[in-house]
């Protein structure tokens, strides 16, 4: 029901999706029997023996249907639950020339070659670089003398 009301959210009313579930007896796609189910009142009709497939309809609450499975139709699956994790970074640049970092062109630019060296230094594809903006709406600031000092005595504890 925590999956259905969540598609409910993003599905249009009145959509119908394919859930993977099909007549042989009943299974999931992956070969595994279903645990639960979610028929419409009078569901499964098995009027029709075409009639293998299953649809949710999102204007009932994501109640199945059979349906013949050659009707097109979106189609959800689920697959292992993947942890998603942030790091921030601490990135410190030179400025050479009259480059403004925080124009929105350079950063860019910039995170698409950190993107890039990280790739072909055997980096997952799927991870995602992003600058985090400051109070400021800038992702740079030059630092100060003292701030410098302070980090690299810090940093040397």
């Amino acid at each position: 029901m925590a999956e259905n009301q969540k598609l409910q959210a993003v599905l249009s009313v009145g959509t119908y999706v394919w859930i993977g579930l099909f007549r042989d007896p009943w299974k999931w796609s992956d070969g595994s029997s279903p645990s639960f189910s979610f028929w419409k009142a009078g569901q499964p009709d098995n009027k029709n023996p075409n009639q293998t497939c299953v649809v949710a309809d999102f204007s009932q609450s994501g109640a199945w249907e059979d349906w013949p499975c050659d009707v097109e139709r979106a189609f959800i699956c689920y697959g292992p639950v993947v942890r998603v994790t942030k790091k921030v970074m601490r990135v410190k640049f030179k400025k050479k020339g009259n480059v403004d970092l925080n124009d929105p062109a350079v950063l860019a630019a910039m995170l698409e070659q950190l993107q890039q060296k990280l790739r072909a230094q055997g980096l997952d594809p799927n991870i995602k670089l992003s600058w985090r903006k400051q109070a400021n709406g800038h992702v740079f600031h030059k630092e100060d003398q003292k701030t410098t000092k302070r980090r690299r005595k810090r940093d040397e504890l």
